[in-house]
């Protein structure tokens, strides 16, 4: 609340400041230069002239066939037009912007047919700016270099006086700070109303939606704002914020119907029927295309394309909001929101037909607007109240009803809290009762916990004892059993090595005779491929030698050739004589040719031959070699087997000897048997004893463990009765106190 409350206060402040500043915005000497004119003016009303009405005029004014579009009741448009106005020193091939001072009325100015402004006081008087000066802009393509140029201004006369002042060209630089500074801000009263307006619309959103996460807020606060500009463009004409929303199509109609399709689907579909709300759908369209058909605006001639895209798109999103806004229903705050958008639709109508009919101002639709916002806004504070009124209704009757129950609930607390207090000194007198009990308890436990702890010194001492001999007697026979086993395993063992010493004498005969084997066969082998591979290597030398007398044969076989080519030539040139010889010469040619083939084919495999001998003659040097290396370890074994037999002998005599010592200890071993048996039977009487004591001392221990637990959890039961009952005397005791005051 204390925000909204912040914002129309700035707002307010921001009009007023603007207001004040008005006199910031004045054009000087320095912003423009006067516009000359050779030809002078002329002045047409499709009627008879008559020149005293124009005062304070020394321009000349003629007739024009310029059609006069429109009328209004009690007022006269007049046209008023000057040929030639734009020369060649006045253009310079850029746009143009004329300064009209003065302006007294509604003013729209044409050149060349292509209206190049709208503006003059066309907004009440209550609205009306201190500011009379106008702009207008005239593009660079619509002047025609040495050739007749036509300025046309359509006026609305109202009484005997001057429609403007001046004329002036101005720079492009204050032209547009005018446009998007003065223009925009300078709308005084206006901006404090619309302040009002929001300041009114913010609260009763903020009244609907305080308690509540709603989408609709932000609709109904942007409907507001939008209102608010398309009475900025009502009443001021273009303004800047109006250039940025609604330039897009012909003044503005994609976005309205982008607004107006919220507003339509939101108010119909729910309360009325779809027949409705189709109906209203092609109403809006029919006013679109009406105003398409009227218009003698040549700004937006050929915008039927953009009409129909605005209008389709209005449809599309229609459609798609009405799939959304089925699955919203119920909401009963949504009528009111609504109508605070509802303002919109007039609006965008409005601003419609307004740029298709000569942006001839419709009055009554700007105050349709006017009423359909100011009637939202009733309903929405009526809305409001009745909802505010519904609901504190609802929470006094919650609250009386509340109150009769509270009393009922404290004349029965009052009947508890006496039977509490009752109960109270009743379960006091217990609880000092089983005091009294508990503290002869815990002195009788004392005493008996001093005789069990001296009964249980005196088994403890027993205990250790008996344990400390049987503990003696125990490690005493273990000794004797271990010093039995070991004298028993040492006799085995040494049976065992000695045969295994038999066994190793003949493994190690029969690996030296392995082994001698073994180092006879590899040493046949290896002479075997010292002389293959001598042969190999001979081998390879014949080959060679064959290889050279191929090539021999081949050189023999192409000299023989070449004879025979001779030949046949000479037997030729000797006619029928050489013919025999050219026959013999030609067999001896073939048998050259054949001759050549063959020795060519026996040189390829005595080549392959000569490679695969030299390959055999690698793999044999690589065999001789490893060859070598197994007849050295087989000698290195030998030498090893040798070692081992003269290990093994002299390992059979230290084993008789160990024999012998183990046959007499085996003697005393008897003896020493005798004796454990004894000690361990006597052991096992002594350790019985002692598991007996030590059982009955472990269950005197439990039972004291158990019967100290059992005073302890005792103990603790008593105190909290005893905190439990004074907690419930002070309790009964204060509500006890809060109950009469009450009564």
């Amino acid at each position: 609340m204390k925000k909204l409350r912040i914002l129309s206060v700035l707002i307010i402040f921001f009009s007023v400041s603007i207001y004040s500043q008005d006199d910031f915005f004045k054009l000087t000497d320095d912003d423009y230069q006067v516009l000359t004119l050779d030809k002078g003016w002329y002045f047409a009303t499709g009627k008879n002239i008559e020149y005293d009405k124009i005062e304070n005029s020394d321009l000349k004014w003629e007739k024009s066939n310029f059609p006069i579009v429109g009328n209004k009741k009690g007022k006269e448009n007049i046209v008023y037009m000057k040929n030639d106005f734009i020369i060649a020193e006045n253009h310079t091939k850029r746009n143009l912007y004329l300064w009209f001072d003065k302006v007294d009325g509604a003013l729209e100015v044409f050149v060349n047919g292509a209206q190049v402004g709208a503006f003059g006081k066309i907004y009440p008087k209550f609205f009306k700016s201190a500011f009379e000066d106008d702009f207008a802009l005239i593009p660079s393509g619509v002047v025609k270099i040495n050739s007749t140029n036509r300025i046309v201004i359509k006026y609305n006369f109202d009484g005997e006086k001057i429609f403007f002042d001046k004329c002036f060209f101005v720079s492009k630089e204050k032209y547009e700070n005018f446009r998007n500074v003065s223009y925009f801000l300078n709308i005084t009263l206006y901006h404090v109303f619309t302040g009002i307006l929001l300041f009114v619309t913010l609260f009763v959103t903020f009244l609907f939606l305080r308690n509540r996460k709603n989408y609709e807020y932000i609709f109904f606060a942007l409907g507001t704002l939008f209102f608010s500009v398309y009475l900025t463009q009502f009443y001021m004409g273009d303004s800047f914020l109006s250039f940025l929303m609604a330039k897009a199509v012909t003044q503005g109609a994609i976005f309205p119907a982008l607004m107006c399709f919220i507003v339509f689907l939101s108010l119909f579909y729910k309360y009325t029927e779809k027949k409705l709300f189709y109906a209203i759908t092609v109403f809006y369209a029919l006013f679109l295309y009406a105003g398409m058909f009227f218009q003698r605006d040549t700004q937006t001639q050929g915008s039927w394309f953009n009409i129909s895209l605005s209008y389709l798109l209005y449809t599309l999103a229609v459609i798609l909001i009405m799939s959304i806004k089925a699955r919203k229903k119920g909401n009963r705050y949504a009528l009111p929101v609504i109508l605070g958008i509802t303002a919109t639709i007039p609006a965008a109508v409005h601003d419609s037909i307004y740029s298709f009919m000569n942006r001839t101002p419709l009055t009554w639709l700007q105050g349709m607007g006017l009423i359909v916002f100011i009637l939202s806004m009733f309903y929405s504070i009526a809305k409001a109240l009745i909802d505010l009124f519904q609901d504190v209704e609802y929470k006094s009757n919650e609250i009386f009803r509340h109150k009769e129950n509270l009393e009922s609930l404290i004349k029965e607390s009052a009947k508890v809290s006496d039977q509490l207090i009752v109960s109270g000194e009743t379960l006091n007198e217990n609880i000092n009762t089983a005091s009294n009990i508990t503290n002869d308890l815990m002195g009788y436990n004392k005493d008996f916990n001093s005789t069990i702890n001296e009964e249980k010194k005196l088994i403890d001492n027993i205990n250790e004892s008996i344990s400390d001999i049987a503990r003696s007697i125990k490690d005493l026979n273990m000794d004797i059993m271990s010093q039995s086993e070991l004298i028993e395993s040492s006799s085995i063992s040494i049976n065992g090595l000695s045969e295994n010493i038999k066994s190793m004498t003949v493994l190690s005969k029969n690996a030296e005779n392995i082994s001698n084997d073994t180092y006879s066969a590899v040493k046949i082998g290896y002479d075997k491929i010292i002389k293959t591979e001598k042969t190999i290597k001979e081998l390879e030398t014949d080959s060679s030698a064959i290889m050279a007398t191929m090539n021999i044969i081949e050189d023999i076989s192409e000299r023989t050739n070449i004879l025979a080519m001779n030949a046949a030539i000479e037997a030729a040139r000797a006619g029928k004589y050489g013919e025999g010889f050219g026959i013999i010469a030609k067999e001896v040619r073939n048998l050259a040719s054949g001759t050549k083939k063959n020795s060519i084919d026996i040189r390829k495999n005595l080549q392959t031959i000569l490679t695969r001998i030299k390959e055999f003659v690698k793999d044999y040097s690589v065999l001789t070699t490893e060859l070598e290396k197994i007849m050295d370890s087989t000698n290195k074994t030998k030498t090893i087997i040798d070692e081992i037999n003269f290990a093994i002998n002299e390992g059979d005599a230290a084993t008789a000897n160990i024999l012998e010592s183990t046959n007499k200890l085996n003697v005393y071993k008897g003896e020493i048997i005798n004796i454990s048996k004894n000690q361990t039977a006597m052991s096992s009487i002594i350790q019985k004893s002692c598991e007996n004591l030590e059982k009955t001392n472990c269950s005197i221990l439990n039972i004291l463990k158990e019967q100290n637990e059992s005073n302890i959890k005792f103990f603790d039961i008593i105190a909290k009765l005893k905190d439990i009952s004074f907690k419930n005397l002070d309790m009964s005791s204060t509500l006890n106190e809060a109950i009469k005051k009450e009564m």
